[in-house]
């Protein structure tokens, strides 16, 4: 996924070693997922970043305040963009996480933990990932299969 980064993330993530490595993290096709699955749960979406953080940065730079100011704001900038999430009062506590000791609560409108609907995200991250030329050929692929359902 390509993410349109405002101005004020990239030249924060420009500044911080790993800032740019962490967009890149953040664009990754499971993440959103992540971040939407722990949203209906009540949880803070940014630690949805943590595991992989320490995984490719290690422990110490994981854990640099700035990269983790950086992850706060792409996290918000990602849930509130792309899964319309509603971020709600003040920063609360994470506990057990290997990285953030607080994190901005979201909720999406409309809908409750057990109402997750998948499909249309994974639609969404399907056409977001495909070259003009894949997207091209699903236009086909759909207006024909369209076609066959409306004749038969």
């Amino acid at each position: 996924m390509s993410t349109e980064w405002p101005k004020r993330i990239r030249s924060r993530a420009a500044k911080l070693k790993n800032g740019n490595a962490l967009l890149a993290l953040a664009e990754e096709s499971p993440i959103l997922p992540e971040m939407r699955r722990r949203i209906m749960n009540g949880e803070k979406p940014v630690a949805a970043l943590s595991g992989e953080m320490v995984e490719r940065f290690g422990q110490e730079h994981a854990e640099h305040h700035g990269l983790r100011q950086l992850a706060g704001e792409a996290t918000a900038f990602m849930v509130e963009s792309m899964l319309g999430a509603i971020r709600s009062s003040g920063s609360r506590k994470i506990l057990d996480d290997q990285v953030f000791t607080s994190g901005t609560p979201f909720r999406i409108p409309g809908q409750t933990g057990e109402t997750v609907l998948a499909e249309p995200l994974a639609t969404e991250l399907l056409v977001r990932h495909l070259t003009d030329a894949a997207l091209a050929e699903l236009a086909a692929i759909l207006a024909a299969e369209q076609e066959r359902r409306l004749t038969t």
